[in-house]
């Protein structure tokens, strides 16, 4: 599980919890950590929804949750982050549609979202 006090990492800048077993939710504490570049926690089984306050992270440049039980809409909040170049959703149980906002993602190369129900 991914702990609450996540949230008083403040000067993380990666975070690395890719490809374990680790189960339960995104924290909305994860909005504290304003230093983050990478958000990499793949193949795990992390479910439930992405938090808002994932728009907090304006140094975010890669994050990558594929293969998860992420569920629900990319939230409004996510496109704030205007510095994503890679962002991979793949192999989840996203839903509903892409904002016209991800054209605001001037330097992304990379937006990988196959196999969700977008």
């Amino acid at each position: 599980k991914v702990p609450t006090e996540i949230g008083r990492w403040t000067k993380l800048q990666n975070l690395w919890f890719a490809d374990n077993e680790i189960t339960g939710t995104i924290p909305r504490q994860i909005g504290n950590l304003v230093d983050m570049n990478a958000f990499l926690f793949y193949k795990n089984k992390i479910a439930g929804t992405i938090p808002n306050e994932i728009g907090n992270l304006d140094k975010l440049t890669w994050i990558d949750m594929e293969d998860n039980q992420i569920v629900g809409t990319i939230p409004q909040s996510f496109y704030s982050n205007l510095d994503l170049e890679e962002v991979i959703f793949k192999n989840n149980t996203l839903s509903g549609t892409i904002s016209d906002r991800v054209g605001d993602l001037s330097k992304l190369a990379t937006f990988w979202a196959s196999f969700n129900q977008l």
